[in-house]
């Protein structure tokens, strides 16, 4: 299945960043922005920029609360624009037609490659070589995940409930 729309990355690392200590006004017209902006060049914009107003932002970002329509304010507006800008996030240049937005870093945080454990067919195999845990088994470390078989896991654990339940009834 294929969703239209295309799609944008964000990384983990915006749970660390400054626009997480920004008001929820601000955190939600950032993401506004890196859904609208360029995913390639269009015309005279460049990735990663696009032309925004005021107006459409508001209108965009609006919600209900049962009929009524609510929105942010033109200054709730301008004040995310001026903090993302202040926060070196985004780069403004007015326009005639409202105000162009730049995402800074836009091609190192949307392009997959930099992303750790993509393009990697064998990733699972390597997650559990990283993550395999060993056993100090005989004198010596073993792979757990070396030639496991779930079947005779399944065995050897019935096997020494049995025992167990043979030790209890001994008592």
């Amino acid at each position: 299945m294929k969703i239209d729309g295309g799609y944008i990355l964000l990384s983990r690392r915006l749970d660390n960043s400054e626009v997480m200590k920004m008001p929820p006004a601000t955190r939600e017209i950032w993401l506004y922005i890196l859904r609208k902006v360029n995913h390639s060049p269009y015309k005279h914009l460049k990735r990663g920029e696009n032309i925004f107003c005021y107006e459409d932002i508001r209108n965009d970002l609006c919600w209900y609360i049962g009929y009524r329509k609510k929105m942010y304010t033109k200054s709730d507006v301008a004040k995310s624009i001026r903090r993302l800008r202040e926060g070196n996030m985004i780069k403004t240049t007015r326009a005639t037609r409202g105000l162009i937005i730049k995402v800074l870093q836009y091609d190192v945080y949307q392009d997959p490659k930099n992303y750790e454990g993509n393009y990697n067919k064998d990733t699972k195999d390597k997650r559990r070589k990283w993550s395999a845990s060993t056993k100090y088994k005989n004198g010596k470390n073993v792979n757990i995940y070396e030639d496991f078989d779930p079947e005779k896991e399944r065995e050897r654990k019935q096997r020494e409930y049995e025992k167990t339940l043979k030790l209890i009834s001994k008592k």
